[in-house]
């Protein structure tokens, strides 16, 4: 893509090498605002808790000491 764009664009992945638990700890520190995200993949207004996305992210956030902010089902 670099190459093939003049050298003008360029992918950026600073989290591909990293866990999800990595990812939910440095939010944390960053103060990312996960009252506002939402994983689930159901289109309902709370998430499922149940759901692959939802059972990894709530481990995620367990795994980094952690609690998931978002109301579940």
């Amino acid at each position: 893509l670099y190459l093939g764009t003049d050298n003008i664009v360029s992918i950026v992945a600073p989290f591909v090498n990293w866990d999800k638990r990595q990812i939910v700890q440095w939010g944390v520190n960053h103060r990312v605002p996960y009252y506002l995200t939402r994983t689930c993949y159901k289109e309902q207004e709370l998430a499922c808790g149940k759901c692959g996305a939802c059972v990894e992210r709530l481990e995620s956030f367990h795994a980094s000491g952690h609690e998931d902010p978002i109301p579940y089902e």
